[in-house]
């Protein structure tokens, strides 16, 4: 019997998750697409959203496009082996956003997006390997997957086609798949998927997997921002030397005595996480500052029907903290209300929203930064 992580995530944790492939035959029966043909269209057309067209020539080549589209560049739906791909497709559309519950029992903040691929018959982005885990959920129509052995930074790729792909692919399985099917991979294992039908829909889920280069990079990076110009390498009672020019084992422990300083500090290591791990995908999309007021943003909620979250932000909580979009808050500064509203991105009615307002300095903070810088919008 096929393991099921919506029923049974411990299984599945502990026998797959970043260990080995799994096709989840007709998990989800009667499944049908959160997003249409025309939606994909219209999404690649628009000036926000990234979008990229992947072809496949007839003599083999690999042609990449990067939206947004106008219309008349896209494929014609009868045309062969092209595959529309739109990033972050849940930012978009609230039935894509949806599906994210389904993954609850991982921690919300290690979702990246969902990219959705839409493919007419002979379609694909060729064979590659991922950094993360994705699962491949079939929406619409037919595909065949083609699944290998595990690659690293010494598996030799292709140069020149704008796309990531390998140079050669080993297959150990081949599924083909079709609406409700769900195939989880695993970072490093190279996989390679073609639609063997039109308006073939796949709807995958990628998970944020920093690399250890970026999280060191940020983290002291964070941590230099704290430090004082007196904060200096010392050597107090340091021995003598016999050669001048000869950097010690003494020194180097020194030195590791210092960055342990930084990297023990567990309270800042938790701040940094939280918000390094809530950083927008596309912070650029984000105001900087609208600079209204709190009384502003009160007058504007009287004439609305609501309050809610965007759809792109960010949100996590450890013992002591909020964080939201990269901010951080003590979450003793926001009443239950508000944390559930942004946890959960519930809209909430804007009368009740009203009287969340003057509730505390703390909070009121938190709503006026959160409204100006687009985590929350009025309707």
């Amino acid at each position: 019997m096929t393991t099921n992580p919506f029923t049974d995530p411990q299984a599945f944790l502990s026998t797959y998750w970043q260990k080995k492939p799994l096709l989840m035959s007709q998990i989800w029966p009667d499944f049908e697409s959160p997003v249409s043909v025309q939606e994909l269209r219209w999404l690649a057309e628009e000036t926000l959203v990234e979008a990229r067209c992947v072809k496949k020539t007839a003599d083999g080549e690999w042609l990449v496009a990067n939206g947004p589209f106008e219309p008349e560049a896209l494929p014609d739906s009868h045309e062969a082996n092209w595959t529309l791909l739109v990033q972050a497709a849940d930012h978009w559309v609230p039935e894509v956003q949806a599906l994210l519950a389904q993954f609850r029992w991982l921690p919300t903040w290690r979702m990246d997006d969902i990219m959705v691929s839409l493919s007419n018959t002979g379609g694909g982005v060729g064979p590659h390997y991922d950094q993360y885990d994705v699962f491949l959920i079939q929406a619409q129509g037919t595909r065949t997957w083609e699944v290998g052995t595990v690659c690293d930074d010494n598996t030799p790729m292709k140069v020149g086609s704008g796309l990531k792909q390998l140079q050669q692919m080993e297959v150990t399985q081949t599924h083909q798949v079709s609406a409700g099917d769900i195939l989880y991979i695993p970072p490093g294992v190279s996989h390679n998927g073609v639609a063997t039908s039109n308006d073939c829909i796949t709807l995958s889920v990628g998970f944020r997997a920093p690399s250890h280069g970026e999280l060191l990079t940020d983290f002291f990076a964070w941590q230099a921002e704290k430090t004082r110009d007196s904060d200096r390498f010392g050597d107090a009672d340091r021995p003598t030397t016999a050669d001048p020019h000869r950097i010690t084992d003494w020194d180097i422990t020194q030195l590791q005595t210092i960055l342990r300083h930084y990297a023990d500090d567990t309270t800042e290591l938790k701040r940094w996480f939280g918000s390094v791990m809530t950083e927008p995908k596309y912070p650029e999309l984000m105001p900087e500052d609208l600079g209204h007021s709190l009384q502003d943003w009160q007058e504007a909620l009287a004439d609305a029907d609501s309050l809610c979250v965007e759809p792109a932000s960010r949100i996590a909580v450890d013992e002591v903290h909020l964080f939201v979009d990269a901010r951080v808050y003590l979450r003793s500064n926001a009443q239950p209300a508000l944390e559930h509203l942004l946890l959960e991105k519930a809209p909430i009615d804007a009368k009740i929203a009203l009287q969340l307002f003057g509730q505390s300095e703390g909070q009121d903070h938190l709503l006026l930064t959160s409204l100006n810088q687009g985590t929350l919008y009025i309707s």
